[in-house]
């Protein structure tokens, strides 16, 4: 609604009496205990003014903190008892159910799209853990999952209870969970002070966080030398047992060119090769005599056997593995029955749990979450492979979840099994 500037009429402050009457309405629609605290949210030297949309379609009144010149409330139509908080009010007070979506999909809303259902992770209210049911057009407000802090305010799309039936059956449905009317940010917004989100507001998102946190991670990829890279490690004395990162790899083959002056002297990007150079990295029957200094490193890596390493904060060593880090999968498909759901396998190598992954999806999707053996799958051991499934379409979620846990981006895949085929 706000996606481009307002146009608004010179505002104007409120009557006492006028200023009475719109306390007591918010006071009473809106449920706000203590009666008092109507002041805060309308305050002394209130004022309003009228506004039009700059596509002209829509007219309403702004009410305005004199202070700080934040607008507060607005309506839209004429002659409507029907007020809006906006984002400068609801960092006050979380006067509204909130719904919460991905980073991803809270980015769309704050440039002007409405928040579809699929992007729904939860609903929830600020003092209760139980939700009433509400109704078509109820207004909400918006946050980013896993926070606490109202980024827009729309009206609901459809009913409380269809929305939840949809996040905890994984029902494949389209369509717009939230009718976006203002968003931090916009027009509206930006007639303001352009304020933040409170401090406190924050702190407080900050101790929840840090609450959920789980361990921080590092992950390493490590070569150690093989074959024919072994006279290489050789030549220059280093231990041809050790692990070695890619950063301390590219060190020592630009040592070992520095120290034998093998820089091409006319063209500095390519590398001479000396009898060394030439046994190692040469290929069968290629009688090159130059190489790029990165095609060099690069043959390198091919020469040696891959290995990784993770380690968790708190772990007194790494564990130290053979092979390349295959990343966590998270694929989204569709079951029997129409359902969608969504799996999440490749946790092993991280020594996440796949116990507590499914307890703690099961909280953030609210949905049906359970975790087992892949059948029919097992290790080069013996031992089975795992999976984590949740109903419903929660990729983003799992991905956040994930990388919160110190995965990086990098090490996390999505698969989208869902789009239906045309024949």
């Amino acid at each position: 609604m706000f996606k481009k500037s307002i146009t608004s009429k010179t505002s104007a402050p409120l009557r006492s009496s006028d200023r009475r009457k719109l306390r007591n309405q918010i006071v009473k629609d809106f449920d706000v205990s203590p009666p008092e605290d109507g002041d805060l949210l309308v305050p002394e030297g209130i004022q309003s003014a009228k506004f039009t949309t700059h596509s002209g379609e829509e007219q309403g009144v702004v009410y305005i903190d004199s202070l700080t010149n934040d607008p507060l409330w607005f309506t839209i139509g004429k002659a409507t008892t029907v007020y809006i908080p906006t984002v400068y009010t609801l960092w006050k007070r979380p006067l509204l159910f909130q719904i919460s979506t991905p980073a991803p999909a809270l980015q769309k809303v704050m440039g002007g799209a409405d928040l579809m259902i699929p992007g729904v992770t939860s609903l929830s209210h600020h003092s209760s853990s139980q939700l009433p049911s509400l109704a078509l057009d109820t207004l909400v407000a918006v946050t980013e999952y896993r926070k606490n802090v109202p980024m827009a305010i729309g009206r609901l799309g459809l009913t409380s209870d269809e929305l939840k039936e949809i996040i905890i059956t994984g029902k494949d449905v389209k369509g717009k969970a939230v009718l976006v009317l203002h968003s931090y940010k916009d027009a509206l917004w930006e007639t303001g002070s352009k304020s933040v989100p409170p401090e406190e507001m924050r702190k407080e998102e900050k101790a929840k966080e840090e609450k959920g946190r789980v361990v921080l991670m590092v992950i390493k990829e490590l070569w150690k030398p093989v074959g024919q890279s072994l006279a290489f490690f050789e030549e220059i004395g280093k231990r041809t047992t050790d692990l070695y990162t890619p950063q301390e790899l590219r060190a020592l083959v630009s040592s070992y060119i520095s120290e034998h002056s093998l820089v091409h002297p006319t063209e500095p990007q390519y590398i001479i090769l000396d009898d060394l150079l030439k046994n190692v990295f040469r290929k069968k029957n290629e009688n090159v005599e130059f190489l790029k200094r990165d095609e060099v490193i690069a043959r390198l890596f091919e020469q040696m056997q891959s290995w990784f390493s993770v380690q968790r904060e708190g772990d007194q060593e790494a564990m130290v593995k053979k092979g390349t880090l295959k990343p966590i999968v998270i694929t989204t498909k569709i079951r029997a029955g129409r359902k969608a759901c969504t799996i999440v396998t490749g946790l092993e190598p991280y020594s996440i749990s796949y116990e507590d992954m499914a307890e703690e999806l099961k909280k953030v999707c609210a949905g049906a979450t359970s975790f087992g053996a892949i059948p029919g799958s097992s290790t080069k051991g013996g031992k089975e492979l795992m999976e984590v499934m949740v109903q419903g379409k929660h990729a983003a979620a799992v991905k956040e979840m994930l990388i919160g846990k110190g995965v990086p981006k990098k090490f996390v895949e999505e698969v989208d099994l869902t789009a239906v085929k045309k024949k």
